[in-house]
């Protein structure tokens, strides 16, 4: 029982802190299993935890990843920031000089940071139907999507006869 009033460097008692290592490595047996297919049961089953708790690890390890993918997104912008930054700062001198090409790329540098940066209004896409030629206008219910459906292939039989 001494063990657990122990606490380690982060406040956390022994017990705590071995529980936090056995929930980690749960965590990650259940993403491996859910990659190969396996059911909340059979993952359950085989990390000896209810079927409930199977999905609770497979969540949290895949929070998990999607922390460390967005800490390498952002490690990767700022790589991209400073390359660009980098080119912008060598070939400055030459467009403020009135070189064209300079000019060019200066702009299009300029664009770039822009973007990474989150600088420009998004771009609006305005949806449309299949055919890609009319706005598309969604049906306001199940009766008007059935309408909808049977008019499109009774139109389709039309033009087959």
């Amino acid at each position: 029982m001494a063990a657990t009033k122990l606490k380690n460097l982060h406040g956390r008692n022994r017990r705590t802190s071995k529980a936090m290592i056995l929930a980690e490595q749960r965590k990650l047996e259940a993403l491996r299993l859910a990659s190969r297919g396996m059911t909340m049961r059979e993952i359950g089953e085989r990390l000896g935890v209810t079927p409930q708790a199977a999905h609770l690890s497979l969540k949290n390890a895949l929070e998990s990843l999607a922390d460390e993918t967005r800490g390498e997104a952002e490690r990767y912008r700022e790589l991209e920031r400073l390359r660009l930054e980098t080119c912008l700062q060598g070939i400055y001198e030459q467009a403020t000089n009135g070189d064209l090409f300079a000019i060019d790329r200066v702009i299009k540098i300029s664009d770039r940071l822009a973007r990474l940066y989150g600088l420009n209004a998004p771009t609006r896409i305005a949806p449309t139907d299949p055919t890609g030629q009319h706005a598309y206008d969604p049906p306001a219910n199940d009766t008007e999507r059935a309408e909808r459906i049977l008019a499109e292939l009774n139109r389709r039989r039309a033009m087959e006869i």
